[in-house]
């Protein structure tokens, strides 16, 4: 009797259930924006800020995301932002954003913008098509 070893690869091994909940988006929020409109996230997908100054980003603890802050990273343009941040809040879970400017690398005897101004996460699975729907 033949036997043959069958590898598995990395992605099949996650759940099926963890699969369902990943969609496949990021959402970029370019700041500051004018109204700061809340912004609808889904669990599992990911979150980034984009802002032309350093910056770093508070949440309100036990929200959203983990950790409760981040800080922005300067791009080769010379704008800023932050790492890929995944939402793991369920449905109509709500965070408050609260920005910090800080000062850029290059212009640190310059005083930075003032920061805009908070916004709302909300977790909205509601409006978000299901993994399996094409």
């Amino acid at each position: 009797m033949k036997s043959a070893v069958y590898t598995v690869p990395r992605e099949s091994k996650r759940p099926d259930s963890d699969l369902a909940i990943v969609p496949a988006v990021n959402v970029v929020i370019q700041l500051p924006q004018p109204s700061q409109p809340a912004i609808d996230v889904h669990n599992g997908q990911t979150v980034q800020w984009h802002w032309s100054s350093n910056f770093s980003v508070n949440f309100k603890p036990g929200g959203v995301f983990q950790p409760p802050s981040i800080q922005a990273v300067e791009q080769p343009d010379g704008s800023y932002l932050t790492p890929h941040l995944r939402v793991i809040g369920p449905p109509r879970n709500v965070t408050n954003c609260t920005y910090t400017s800080l000062p850029d690398a290059i212009a640190a005897d310059a005083d930075p913008p003032p920061p805009p101004p908070p916004n709302v996460v909300i977790v909205d699975n509601s409006i978000f098509p299901c993994a399996t729907e094409k």
